[in-house]
């Protein structure tokens, strides 16, 4: 992402110059059905099933997907000894990275301040990112996505929300917990009302002082889609993809993407509203002509998406706000088919991944800049699980707290 061409060009998307974080639609387009071309569904052959099957493995093949929450040992040593010794070069671990006075194309965070938090644990997090994107090949970067979902983390067999040491804790894996990683709907709201407030008190400071630079603070896309997901293959070698079809088009258009996880890592916020998951995956475009093969048949399961992103261009973060409507069918007691749905609310963020190869491609000559990316990221995250939090506390302490 070019922030120069960003930050002092008109912020229409004619103007703008596009980077992968701006185009989040439009990779994720690729393999779209032709939709005047679509069947009506039906039954799906054997041999249809082997040629997916075959087709995908084809285009996996050169995807070598490591399956582990952290990297091997092994590499674990070689990476993060020459992350540290260049980091420790730039900054002692108990100081923040970020350095206002040099960093021009970067702010901190989406409020232009820095939330309280532990430089040890923004270390840690930028220590995981290196590790684990120094292992992906050239070719597979563009596929890469890396997001934080909030949530809460649960332990299995209580249910009750996990509390390590009463204060921000980094992990990579645990089998006693699981992850929820939906909000309440007061919280989803509330975030969307500080995006508005953001923009508009920009927009105001921006005319009342005659400021140069883009004239909005965010880009604003509205998205309204249906995901559908299906198995393909028997025993031993199926795979999952998921189709989505744009329900804001006259014609049916469809994409599909086949996603696998490479690696999860879990911040305990047992003070905050909220836990956070960074979850770093390799999404696979699918084929058109499996996806057209694939819409005959009947779904595994199915739910509505309907969205709201902003994209903030100098902390280089996508914030996606979900409404996913999932449907529940039941009869009334005069045996008429009733379809109603189960509601939840999402939050997540999702960094520019070009932007974080190219800070560890010039870790030799900057060696501040992935931990500046992954601080703004990780404040991002912080500064909306503090505005939400700021709901569960008493009046006397929310005033304490802005004072």
């Amino acid at each position: 992402m070019n922030f120069g061409s960003v930050l002092n060009k008109e912020s229409s998307t004619s103007d703008r110059q596009e980077s992968k974080i701006e185009q989040v639609e439009k990779s994720k387009e690729v393999g779209k059905a032709n939709p005047e071309e679509t069947t009506p569904p039906g039954n799906k052959s054997k041999t249809s099933v082997e040629e997916d099957i075959t087709t995908i493995n084809q285009n996996l093949s050169s995807i070598k997907i490591k399956r582990y929450d952290t990297p091997p040992i092994w590499a674990q040593r070689v990476q993060l000894e020459k992350f540290k010794s260049n980091a420790q070069n730039a900054k002692s671990s108990d100081q923040q990275v970020f350095d206002f006075s040099t960093t021009v194309d970067l702010q901190c965070s989406i409020t232009g301040e820095i939330p309280p938090a532990s430089a040890s644990t923004n270390r840690k997090i930028a220590e995981w990112v290196y590790a684990n994107f120094s292992n992906i090949e050239e070719h597979n970067r563009k596929y890469v996505e890396l997001e934080v979902k909030f949530g809460k983390i649960l332990d299995k067999k209580t249910g009750n929300r996990f509390n390590f040491n009463n204060s921000e804790y980094v992990f990579t894996h645990n089998s006693n917990i699981r992850y929820d990683m939906q909000v309440e709907k007061i919280s989803w709201q509330e975030v969307r009302n500080f995006f508005e407030e953001l923009e508009r008190n920009y927009q105001e400071d921006h005319k009342a002082d005659n400021q140069p630079g883009p004239k909005i603070k965010f880009i604003m896309i509205e998205s309204d889609q249906t995901d559908s997901f299906y198995r393909i293959g028997g025993k031993g070698e199926t795979k999952k993809i998921r189709v989505s079809k744009d329900n804001r088009t006259t014609h049916a258009r469809y994409t599909a993407i086949h996603k696998e996880r490479i690696a999860d890592l879990y911040i305990n916020n047992p003070s905050s509203m909220y836990d956070f998951r960074l979850s770093l995956s390799l999404e696979i475009p699918v084929p058109e002509t499996i996806v057209e093969r694939t819409i005959k048949n009947k779904p595994n399961y199915v739910r509505d998406k309907k969205r709201t992103t902003w994209t903030h261009a100098p902390t280089i973060t996508q914030f996606d706000l979900t409404r996913v409507f999932k449907p529940l069918n039941f009869k009334n007691k005069y045996g008429k088919k009733i379809v109603t749905h189960d509601i939840t609310h999402e939050i997540e963020l999702e960094i520019d991944t070009l932007e974080v190869f190219n800070a560890i491609n010039t870790q030799s000559t900057d060696n501040s800049r992935l931990e500046q990316l992954v601080e703004a990221f990780i404040n991002n995250a912080r500064v909306i699980n503090n505005r939400v939090t700021k709901l569960a506390l008493p009046k006397t302490q929310t005033q304490k707290a802005n004072d």
